[in-house]
């Protein structure tokens, strides 16, 4: 069995938040704003992509940072997406056993909307979260966090594609990369 498939979406959260934190980028405190923005620009490198594989990279970048966010801010993101599902937001059920599960959730959806619809669902999502942590909103800002998760995932699902395999090939390579992937900032 390939290590990951089976994770916990808390147990996801909590190794894309230790990976990030030791590689040097939690050092400082993190502004959600500049967290956010990190989110918007991964939904837009999705727009941008030309091959499957990269599509699927920058969606995994998109939950992957979701994943910082979380568990930089000691979110309960399977708690937030267990509060989404009672909500029937998706008329489907979903899975939150595993971040696989969640994924063979989403296959039996139909696409509704093309990829800029679907960005603009993302990005949406994450407009609101932010606008919401401005106003001292919590509950509405960690929904819409999780939100812009399932809709990267649905994203994902309504073009057939999977996004684990991206994240389990980037938890590989990530820890060879030096501290701060090398920069400065």
């Amino acid at each position: 069995m390939i290590e990951g498939v089976h994770m916990k979406i808390n147990e996801y959260v909590d190794m894309c938040y230790q990976i990030s934190v030791e590689k040097g980028f939690w050092e400082q405190p993190r502004e959600t704003g500049t967290l956010i923005a990190l989110i918007h620009s991964e939904v837009t490198e999705a727009l941008d992509a030309v091959t499957v594989t990269n599509f699927c990279e920058e969606l995994a970048d998109i939950c992957i940072r979701i994943g910082i966010l979380c568990g930089g801010q000691e979110i309960s993101l399977e708690k937030v997406l267990n509060t989404i599902a009672s909500d029937k937001m998706y008329g489907i059920k979903l899975d939150f056993t595993s971040f696989e599960a969640l994924e063979r959730s989403f296959e039996e959806i139909l696409p509704e909307y093309d990829d800029y619809k679907n960005a603009c669902r993302v990005h949406g999502a994450l407009s609101y979260a932010l606008e919401s942590d401005r106003n001292g909103d919590y509950d509405t800002y960690i929904k819409n966090i999780g939100v812009a998760f399932l809709e990267t995932i649905r994203w994902a699902a309504v073009k057939g594609y999977k996004i684990l395999p991206a994240l389990i090939k980037k938890k590989e390579t990530s820890r060879y990369r030096p501290k701060l992937h090398g920069k400065k900032y």
